[in-house]
């Protein structure tokens, strides 16, 4: 319900864990396809550069890498809409699939950027016209999402931060290096799988790119001791549960660490982005790229052997040939086509806020546009629509009235031209 401006003003005052189900087990079956790769377009990789991506004291452009990534999907599918482009990746897409989304965000400063994954959640939440909810969305990692700067206020959008890497047996495994090892019920809940690693070497296993991401899948320390076991990340990554569920892989290349990785800050900033599904070409590519930078450094070229092992039996699961690559690469600086500038807004928390019965919140806007205005709880789950239409520029204010919902905490997201913002609100029952 719309309020006036002054009614508004005179009224501001006060400036999941989800629960464990048993499950079932579920030992996934490891048939090796000798003559079969396991992944989809074997061998096609597009790498997406743009020089002016990366500014002063290493902040990045966020508007350049949606052209990136944009640029990158309709490159690999041949498709001339980005949206379409991503849809194509996930068969039978509907508004109840759920995704999955892998970042590194741990060992030193360098994280999958969290403007990579606000371009990509722009585009995954455009899909099917607009209606794919963001609450299917699930990131897991382990216990590092704040650490790495990743909230539901930063990201923009409802989606779920899961900490489930570290977990103990939960009934469902992949057999590696002669053991079944429990791996991410946030996997084996979900239907599909982007995965978004980093360009980094790495002391064990040499590099640490979209194979040694998935490290993370399974309970990667303790007594399971697979951090840095070669023979592990590949029955990991030739399982069923992986081979499966991923069919995306986007390597956030902005910053790169090629030696004492994987911690530490950046040595170079290639200001690139991969788009493969093959994460065999993907990691032949990756471990060109860092023996360049370790050679013009004085640093001799590490071998990742791995990588030629993944590709045969029999684990199958690509291409590391380079006569039987198809390598696109896409340079966008100096003829970018500037998106337009954002409409700029600002959205109030709400007044009052801790609230009984009602609050009231403000949305500003510098010119006309298209606004969702919602409320979610914590889990995602969307509770009101607030707005749903074109406004015109000014001030606006609206009224929330939870009703009969429990005292809690809620959050409430705008969506304008793409751009997002969250604030949340706290409703304390009367």
């Amino acid at each position: 319900m719309r309020v006036s401006r002054r009614s508004f003003l005179k009224s501001a005052s006060v400036a999941l864990a989800a629960g464990m189900v048993p499950c079932e087990r579920a030992l996934p079956t490891r048939t090796k396809r000798a003559f079969d790769i396991r992944y989809p377009n074997p061998g096609r990789l597009v790498v997406v550069t743009h020089e002016g991506v990366v500014g002063v004291n290493d902040s990045v452009n966020e508007t350049y890498v949606r052209q990136m990534l944009d640029e990158g999907l309709m490159q690999f599918t041949g498709l001339s809409n980005p949206v379409e482009a991503l849809e194509s990746f996930f068969p039978g897409l509907s508004t109840s699939t759920k995704i999955a989304i892998k970042p590194n965000l741990i060992w030193g400063s360098i994280h999958t950027r969290i403007e990579l994954v606000r371009a990509l959640l722009r585009r995954l939440t455009a899909m099917l016209n607009g209606t794919f909810p963001a609450e299917n969305i699930y990131f897991y990692e382990n216990q590092s999402f704040p650490g790495a700067g990743y909230t539901t206020e930063s990201i923009g959008y409802p989606v779920h931060l899961v900490e489930d890497c570290y977990f103990p047996d939960l009934g469902w495994y992949i057999f590696c290096d002669g053991k079944d090892r429990p791996y991410s019920k946030t996997l084996h809940d979900c239907d599909y799988l982007i995965n978004m690693p980093l360009l980094k070497d790495h002391g064990a296993t040499d590099f640490t790119f979209a194979m040694k991401n998935h490290l993370g899948t399974v309970n990667p320390l303790g007594k399971l001791g697979v951090c840095s076991n070669i023979k592990a990340l590949l029955d990991i990554n030739a399982s069923d549960v992986v081979s499966n569920k991923q069919r995306l892989i986007i390597l956030d290349a902005l910053f790169c660490i090629y030696e004492g990785g994987p911690g530490g800050t950046a040595q170079e900033r290639p200001s690139s982005i991969f788009i493969a599904q093959d994460p065999v070409t993907l990691e032949y590519t990756g471990r060109k790229w860092v023996n360049a930078y370790r050679q013009a450094a004085g640093f001799p070229a590490k071998p990742g052997s791995y990588i030629e092992t993944a590709a045969g039996e029999p684990y199958s699961m690509g291409v590391a040939d380079p006569d039987h690559m198809t390598i696109i690469t896409r340079s966008i600086t100096g003829v970018s086509r500037p998106l337009p500038e954002p409409c700029r807004f600002t959205l109030s928390e709400g007044y009052p806020n801790p609230f009984r019965g009602a609050t009231q919140v403000s949305l500003e806007l510098e010119r006309a546009s298209t606004v969702l205005l919602s409320v979610h709880d914590v889990s995602g789950r969307e509770i009101a629509i607030l707005a749903r239409e074109m406004l015109s520029p000014g001030f606006h204010v609206f009224e929330w009235r939870p009703g009969n919902l429990p005292s809690g905490v809620y959050l409430l997201r705008a969506v304008i031209e793409g751009h997002h913002a969250m604030r949340k609100l706290v409703f304390i029952t009367p």
